[in-house]
């Protein structure tokens, strides 16, 4: 799940969840240590199951408390008391957990960043805990036209369009409307994360993700001011399945880079030649 960055790549939040199952199951039969998981079965709303696991390892008290039924109020506080002790003893994956049981996610979202640094458990529980598809935008409604990975190529055709038009300022979201976590961590954390090391492809690759295709192309047309790395932190260790992955993503997108910084030095030239013949 993390060396595969499955959470900033995979589109379907369903797909997501059935792999979440899937590493869940093989965490735990290969250590068979509950804390290792307690997160990921918390996230799939498996809190009886993960319950029964800590009882197996004898650690009653946990497994008497996650019993309860966390839709009652006491016990969401409960939950809640329990992650901030969790988190000042710096156990930050299971404090996550227990910030999802009184239905906190922006604080487990907030914790799992120092539980992970390469962010992938954060967006792992925004997306899981809205079921954000990569085709919904940052209000949770469908937009198949800008955030779909399949639909970069067409994103890229309608962009000369979307420059023409980008003069009209878009309407600023109402206030009102309820706050996507997936979204605002992806604009808030991770492209600061990504800007900070210059990572070109993590920029676009948020930009596209929230619908902002021309300013994902303009990441792409600017050099970054410092020297790239991967946000995620690996890329002094390119041997590792994520390097690699990684490493293949940035490749990709390398090509389109330079092709648009080619063809913004010529195509001013081009048209104005164009217009002479005619």
């Amino acid at each position: 799940m993390r060396r595969l960055r499955l959470p900033f790549w995979l589109k379907s939040a369903a797909k997501l969840i059935q792999f979440l199952e899937k590493a869940a199951q093989v965490e735990y039969a290969t250590n068979r240590n509950p804390f290792a998981v307690a997160v990921f079965y918390v996230l799939l709303g498996k809190t009886r199951l993960l319950a029964s696991l800590f009882k197996m390892a004898n650690e009653s008290r946990i497994s008497d408390l996650l019993g309860n039924d966390f839709s009652d109020l006491r016990w969401k506080n409960a939950a809640i008391k329990n992650a901030y002790v969790l988190k000042a003893k710096q156990r930050y994956e299971l404090s996550a957990a227990f910030f999802l049981l009184g239905s906190k996610v922006t604080e487990a979202v907030s914790v799992a960043k120092k539980a992970d640094a390469t962010l992938v458990l954060s967006l792992l529980i925004a997306r899981v805990s809205e079921k954000w598809d990569f085709d919904q935008d940052s209000s949770g409604t469908e937009d198949s036209s800008q955030a779909s990975c399949n639909g970069m190529a067409t994103a890229f055709r309608e962009t000369s369009a979307q420059r023409e038009t980008s003069s009209i300022a878009a309407t600023p979201a109402d206030p009102s409307e309820s706050k996507c976590v997936s979204a605002e961590f992806l604009r808030a954390t991770v492209y600061e994360k990504a800007r900070q090391c210059g990572d070109v492809y993590m920029c676009f690759l948020v930009k596209y993700l929230l619908g902002e295709t021309s300013n994902a192309i303009d990441v792409l047309v600017t050099r970054p001011a410092v020297d790239m790395r991967s946000v995620f932190g690996d890329c002094d260790n390119s041997c590792t399945p994520s390097g690699m992955y990684w490493s293949a993503f940035g490749n990709s997108l390398i090509g389109a880079c330079d092709l648009i910084r080619f063809l913004r030095k010529t195509m001013a030239p081009m048209k104005l030649e164009l217009k002479k013949e005619s």
